[in-house]
């Protein structure tokens, strides 16, 4: 059986009034896909800079994150066992 490297879930969220996240959701399971996806962020990010939050549930990749030079740890709930980033260059 294969593993999946990308797994969706159906994740709302709401800041106030409004519904910022609609059926989004994502779990990364293959080291090589987060390492893309994190190049893909930060290609953006020097396209068009903008604040940007990584939430990372399960964190096996964690040092992955940390590594990234863009990112910066923002929150760790070990109980809830997740992490938090946000691009270093955003300011608050």
């Amino acid at each position: 059986m294969a593993t999946e490297a990308l797994s969706l879930t159906n994740v709302h969220a709401f800041y106030g009034d409004s519904h910022i996240l609609h059926s989004v959701g994502f779990s990364l399971s293959e080291g090589r896909v987060l390492a893309r996806t994190l190049e893909n962020i930060r290609q953006s990010l020097g396209k068009e800079p903008r604040a940007i939050y990584v939430i990372y549930v399960a964190p096996a990749q964690e040092e992955l994150l940390r590594s990234a030079e863009f990112l910066a740890p923002v929150a760790r709930d070990l109980e809830r066992n997740y992490c938090i980033f946000r691009n270093a260059a955003a300011g608050v």
